[in-house]
């Protein structure tokens, strides 16, 4: 089973649901069309949605204003999404509640 979570607080649980077959499907589709970086950019801590993480059995991704993190064996790889196109379609797969609070706080992306 794969999950996703939307990270919105601090010190409370995050919401997460279970990704469908087909949107993970289609998240690996866009992930081609990310590109490999070879710097990192600074991403500041901030309170309020930071993004959105996809849970799989031995890696995890994380999205966030263009950038893509995905840890595998204690070893982070990063991507340039710019167009946010992988967070914009997991965070659009959450329940409705927590689609509401997303907008909320960040404007746009859904």
């Amino acid at each position: 089973m794969i999950r996703a979570m939307v990270y919105l607080y601090s010190g409370r649980p995050n919401p997460e649901w279970e990704l469908k077959a087909a949107v993970y499907s289609k998240l690996l589709l866009l992930f081609k069309n990310c590109t490999p970086m070879a710097t990192i950019p600074l991403q500041p801590f901030i309170l309020g949605y930071s993004g959105c993480l996809v849970i799989e059995k031995n890696s995890k991704w994380h999205a966030w204003k263009g950038l893509l993190s995905i840890t595998r064996n204690g070893e982070i790889l990063y991507y340039n999404d710019p167009d946010r196109r992988i967070e914009k379609l997991v965070t659009g797969t959450a329940p409705s509640l927590v689609r509401a609070v997303i907008k909320s706080m960040e404007p746009g992306l859904i």
